[in-house]
Order: structure tokens, then sequence, then C-alpha cells
């Protein structure tokens, strides 16, 4: 369905902090995937935030890589996104799957 829009990106994944001998958490570890994928298009909705209300956008994500999880980062045309959804098997067709990420720095 999209895969003639699909461009080369990365997908990171956290494998956790770690602790050195002085038992000092360090920062996370990240291991890099090349994946495919097409940045769709916008949503927006609104959030509560410490009591207030904040208006966040979306954007749908759709990639070949049946191994995406929530909170996994994109990489897609030198921005990044978080993977805010659990991923889905769009229409069980196998040929792709579709979530929701939001723009991090």
């Amino acid at each position: 369905m999209f895969e003639s829009a699909y461009i080369a990106c990365k997908r990171w994944r956290s494998l956790g902090s770690t602790q050195n001998v002085k038992y000092e958490v360090q920062n996370n570890t990240y291991v890099s995937t090349p994946i495919n994928g097409y940045l769709g298009s916008k949503k927006s909705g609104e959030i509560m935030i410490n009591g207030k209300l904040q208006l966040k956008t979306y954007y749908k994500f759709y990639c070949d890589d049946f191994e995406l999880q929530k909170n996994d980062i994109i990489l897609y045309e030198g921005l990044n996104y978080r993977v805010v959804e659990i991923p889905h098997n769009c229409m069980n067709m196998n040929d792709h799957i579709k979530t929701l990420v939001e723009r991090v720095n």
C-alpha cells in the first residue's frame, strides 16, 4: 500500500539504563535498526499535563518493521519521533503496520 512512498529511516530502541561500579545510574543505551517508513497525516489532541490542558500533535506512521514497540524512537528525514501508541497490523494484511508518533528533540 505505502511501500512505494517508504523512505529509509532508523529505529532506536532503549536497552535501559545501567549502573557503574559505584551504583550510579548511567545514560540509556540505544540500539539502531534500519527500517522503511512513511510519515502520514497529522492528528491533534488535547492532553492534561500537571493540571493544564495542552495541545499535542501526533502523526500517523506506517512501516515495514513488525518489531516496532511503544517508546521506540524513529529517525525520519533528520527528525526524531517517539512511538506513542502500540503498533498494529493494518487490517491483518501482514504487509505493513501503523502507529502514532510524536516529534521529540
